[in-house]
């Protein structure tokens, strides 16, 4: 054995050496033959046993005597004869003098198997015996089970790393990855080989890579490293967060080697995590700010409470830590509060949400809704509720109950029927008067259609009730409010008419909401009507004849003066009667229009201008040259007591131009215009283009009884009168509507 022990060095690296050795001292020769931990034997050309030592025989159980002149192939398995012969023997011995280390097996007297390291050498001259090969053999039995249990420890290792969940990885003192296992891909999207040789820290966020140098480094310098979290950045750029666990390992001197480590991906853990606490942080923020009271209690006793809580009872949350939950509850009802928030804690899931009254620290009586559930805190049972104010809410129900109420009094009182409906047609309310008019008092009526309540009562209100449910579906399709009459015959056989409004409610999506049905008995009122419209005709008869005698009582007149004119010798007598004459016949021109007109009080006015207009030309026309009448006349109607004094002025007007303004058969125009202004008077004008009236004349004191009349009755219409002269004669004649 040499200075570092290995065996190996007992046997000659040589055949010169042994050669050499046995020459010089055979003694020490032997010494070394039989004193080596390794078996030697030397073989003649045939590969027979010529010698071997101790160590030899007792590796195969064989004397000295047994093996000389054995075949070394009967020493072992058949399946090493002919790679040995031919490897071995055929070309390393022969080619090279000698073959490195290498494996087979031998075969032990008893017959078993173990395996062997040999190292062959060929001697060069003859030992005198015959030798031509010398060997080393040894025993590897020991070795192979150890390499064996080696290898399968490695390969559990192996195993384990390879199918475990989490990345395993190994990096050197310098921080660089020496090992990682396959699931880094799975995780990461690396593969082994993308990491290997690679920095640890250049896989990390930026922002924590100084965080992951320097955990490395306190680790290697024996500092504690509990287990953390760092964010790497995956091979597709998403970042996730790994929790590491990290130690040194060490060699066989006891120095670090480098740092073995497990990560786990826990991005989900860290989402959910940071999810939590953002939540907890919105709880938090929302409790602090909500108007709704939020409380815990656990026991007996308040554990927290929001600011909301404070307000709505008055009491700061450190007084409220002093008193039991049920303490500022009204007497009235402290011990259902009691009662239900113990049951609450001992999972007694009942009355979760109700309605009570708490006393505030100042005294005050406030009306409470509160909503409960138990939970979990510091490993207890306890339990949370959130409280609303309802004060107000309570104030405005009950306000709305007593509104609601006098409201259903009033609709039960009147005499009208008053229906809602759903938009499927089902009645949701009908007052007294639409049960009693249909016999349904003794009829459960709500959610039922029309249809459905014909069946329900006689036949007879049943008909009218489907003819009210064809006139919904109108009303539907309308869109708009629907008014209308309808016939209900009753059981005695009299009929009631009703005026109904149906009014259609729609949803903002254009669908149907509702309906709201009005009726009221008008029977009474068209038989009124009835009346009135036959006494109504039989009056309007009445005053057509009436206007219809009086015209015809003017048109005898009117005959009687033109016969007494033509029997009256005197021209200017004559022309007197013919003047009375023609203011009669406007008088009766205006009874003939009302006679012909569908309104018996109001003329045609702008129709009785254009005929009183032709009559006074057909008139004069004999007395005149071609005379032309413009007329401008709006669409207005008069009584008759503005009507005939002012049909009495325009004849005055019309019949003096005609007369006085184009003697001697001269051509002209006379201009007539009629409108109602926008101040609500009449404005009335004639004019001509003659020569107008002599300067001695005077319009307004004439002795004219024409000009005389027409002042007189511009009076009686409370008009203004207004003159012009120059190139003819122009009359402006204002007076209210």
């Amino acid at each position: 054995m040499n200075d570092n022990g290995d065996n190996k060095a007992d046997i000659p690296d040589n055949k010169d050496s042994v050669k050499e050795e046995s020459m010089l001292n055979p003694a020490r020769f032997h010494h070394i033959f039989e004193g080596s931990t390794d078996g030697i034997v030397f073989l003649d050309a045939e590969a027979k046993i010529i010698a071997c030592n101790s160590r030899y025989q007792l590796m195969l159980g064989y004397s000295r005597e047994e093996l000389v002149g054995k075949s070394i192939f009967s020493l072992t398995p058949s399946r090493w004869h002919e790679w040995e012969q031919n490897e071995v023997i055929g070309k390393r011995l022969k080619n090279q003098g000698f073959s490195g280390p290498y494996e087979k097996e031998y075969i032990r007297k008893g017959g078993k198997v173990f395996p062997v390291e040999v190292n062959a050498y060929t001697l060069d001259e003859d030992m005198g015996d015959g030798a031509r090969y010398w060997a080393a053999v040894r025993d590897i039995t020991k070795h192979k089970i150890t390499e064996e249990a080696l290898f399968e420890s490695e390969s559990r290792s192996s195993i384990l790393m390879e199918t475990i969940v989490d990345i395993v990885f190994i990096i050197d003192l310098d921080g660089r990855f020496t090992y990682v296992n396959s699931r880094v891909e799975d995780i990461t999207g690396y593969q082994p080989g993308d990491l290997i040789g690679k920095h640890s820290s250049m896989f990390l966020v930026p922002e924590e890579r100084e965080m992951g140098i320097t955990y490395f480094r306190d680790g290697l310098a024996g500092k504690k490293v509990p287990m953390y979290e760092i964010s790497l950045v995956c091979k597709n750029g998403t970042p996730i967060t790994l929790e590491i666990n990290i130690s040194n390992i060490h060699n066989q001197k006891g120095e670090v080697a480098g740092r073995m480590g497990v990560a786990r991906d826990v991005t989900e853990k860290r989402m959910a995590r940071d999810a939590l606490r953002e939540s907890e942080e919105k709880f938090r923020a929302l409790a602090e700010s909500t108007s709704t009271a939020i409380m815990m209690y656990q026991g007996d006793r308040w554990t927290y409470a929001n600011p909301a809580a404070e307000r709505i009872c008055g009491y700061t949350e450190e007084e409220l830590k002093q008193l039991y939950f049920w303490d500022f509850v009204h007497p009235d009802y402290r011990d259902l509060v009691r009662n239900t928030g113990k049951g609450r804690q001992e999972g007694v899931n009942e009355l979760q949400r109700y309605e009570f009254a708490i006393l505030t620290k100042q005294g005050d009586v406030r009306q409470v809704e509160l909503s409960g559930t138990a939970t979990e805190f510091g490993g207890k049972l306890a339990g949370i509720i959130t409280v609303i104010d309802i004060t107000e809410r309570k104030r405005v129900e009950g306000a709305l109950k007593e509104s609601e109420e006098r409201l259903r009094a009033l609709i039960n009182s009147t005499p009208d029927i008053i229906c809602f409906k759903d938009g499927d047609g089902r009645i949701l309310e009908a007052n007294e008067s639409f049960l009693k008019l249909f016999d349904l008092e003794a009829v459960a009526y709500q959610g039922k259609t029309d249809r459905e309540l014909a069946r329900s009562t006689d036949d007879v209100y049943g008909q009218s009730l489907l003819r009210g449910d064809e006139t919904d579906e109108k009303a539907w399709e309308s869109g708009r409010i629907n008014i209308d009459e309808e016939e209900i015959q009753r059981i005695d056989r009299t009929v009631k008419v009703f005026e109904v409004i149906k009014v259609p409610l729609f949803n903002p999506d254009k669908s149907r909401k509702g309906l709201v049905v009005l009726g009221r008995d008008i029977s009474d009122r068209k038989k009124a009507e009835k009346e009135i419209k036959a006494s109504l005709w039989e009056k309007e008869t009445l005053l057509k004849e009436i206007h219809h005698r009086v015209k015809n009582n003017m048109q005898v007149i009117s005959s009687l003066l033109g016969l007494q004119a033509s029997k009256i010798e005197n021209e200017k007598v004559s022309e007197l009667f013919n003047e009375s004459r023609y203011r009669v016949r406007s008088m009766a021109l205006v009874h003939e229009k009302l006679y012909r007109s569908e309104h018996l009080s109001m003329v045609n006015f702008g129709e009785y201008i254009e005929d009183i207009t032709k009559e006074l030309q057909r008139v004069y026309e004999q007395n005149s040259g071609a005379i032309t009448v413009v007329t401008e006349i709006s669409n207005v109607f008069l009584g008759v007591d503005v009507a005939i004094p002012c049909g009495l002025i325009i004849n005055e007007l019309l019949s003096n131009s005609m007369k006085h303004a184009f003697a001697d058969g001269m051509p002209g125009e006379i201009y007539i215009g009629f409108s109602l202004q926008e101040d609500g008077h009449y404005r009335l004008v004639i004019r001509d283009n003659g020569p107008g009236l002599p300067p001695d004349v005077d319009f307004f004191n004439s002795r004219s009884l024409g000009l005389q009349l027409v002042n007189a009755l511009t009076a009686q219409l409370q008009g203004q009168l207004f003159h012009n002269t120059g190139e003819g004669t122009e009359v402006v004649i204002v007076f209210p509507g």
